[in-house]
This record gives C-alpha cells, structure tokens and sequence, in this order.
C-alpha cells in the first residue's frame, strides 16, 4: 500500500512540474546577450532541413580487415568499434563475422578527430538564422519554424563563405549549414556552421 502512495505521489509531482512549465515557459530559458538584429533572408535561397552527416566513404578492398581499414584510414586500430557502429544496419554480418568483408562494400568512416558513440551522433542542420546570442543561434531548419537552438562549444568553428571568422561575424536572416553533434541530452552542439553572404 505504502509503495502505491509513493508512486502516485511521484505522478502528482511530475504532473505538477510539467504544468508549471507549460504556463511559465520564459523561467527556464537562460538570458543572453543578443549580438545582432533579427531579419529574414530571402527564403528560397535556403536549404532547409535536418540531414544525415556525410560521412567519409571507404570501399573495401581484396585482402581488407576492420582493424586495417581503422588503422590505415584512422591511424587508430582500436576504432574498429566505431566503424562497425556505422556501418552494421546495412552489413549486418560485422557483428558476428568481422574477418569476412566483402570486396566493394562501402563503410562509413568516423571523422579522424571525434569518437562516435552513436550513429546519430552527428546531423547536418539547414536553414535560416533567426538570432545569434552570446550562447547559442536561434535557427529554423524549417522554413515555417524557428524555435531550434544550437549552441556553441569552445571547439565550434564558423565560416563565411570558405573563410573562418568569429561568431559575432555571423549575421542573422542568412542561410547557414551546420554540423551539430547531439549529446544524447537534446543539447544540439555546434562542430561547424557556414553561412553564405
């Protein structure tokens, strides 16, 4: 009986929390500093959508292992685990069978410099710039959409054009790409973000 009072309990709790934060929603977003003035691009200049990461593509030649491929082509032999992670929905036999690889098939391969925890890991995110605050840009990847936030990483990288700038060279209402790493907490983190002048 006691058991049952707590779970309810805990269900009140919940119920209660989820309210509150549907009427007063603006409490838990953090304040920031916007850096510039909000306008909309010409919107059929935009890509939008939310995509898979282009991968490196290896093709498995005669005489191939994962630990040759992980060594020669990540100069690690011990990311074997990754390349399988990526490639074993469509070569389902990588988990029972590593020694067989046949000649022509086509793996993904990680980045040389981030380890891959999950195939979804990373996305490529496309649209326009709504806001580019202190920590973070308000995007739409959507054209009818602008309420994503990505958010910035002391490694986060951005570029005009093919030239690396500063953040706050960004501008809002252009189309931008990005390259977002999903920490598997619905934190949407910036690896690259281009944009077009």
């Amino acid at each position: 009986m006691n058991k049952n009072k707590i779970i309810l309990s805990i269900i009140g709790i919940l119920l209660i929390s989820f309210s509150f934060l549907k009427l007063y929603p603006n409490l838990i977003k953090p304040k920031v500093e916007i850096t510039t003035t909000q306008t909309l691009p010409n919107r059929e200049y935009c890509k939008y959508g939310v995509f898979d990461y282009n991968y490196e593509l290896y093709i498995v030649k005669t005489g191939d292992t994962i630990t040759s491929i992980a060594k020669n082509e990540l100069a690690d032999r011990n990311r074997i685990g990754e390349i399988i992670l990526l490639n074993i929905g469509k070569y389902p036999s990588l988990g029972s069978q590593l020694s067989y690889l046949e000649k022509g098939w086509e793996f993904r391969l990680p980045p040389k410099n981030k380890i891959i925890k999950d195939p979804n890991q990373l996305q490529i995110f496309s649209g326009h710039i709504h806001e580019n605050a202190s920590k973070y840009f308000r995007v739409s990847a959507d054209p009818n959409l602008s309420n994503t936030y990505i958010y910035d990483y002391p490694s986060s990288i951005y570029f005009i054009e093919s030239e690396r700038v500063n953040k706050q060279d960004i501008k809002t209402g252009v189309c931008f790409e990005a390259v977002i790493e999903n920490d598997n907490q619905l934190t949407n983190t910036i690896v690259s973000l281009k944009t077009k002048n």
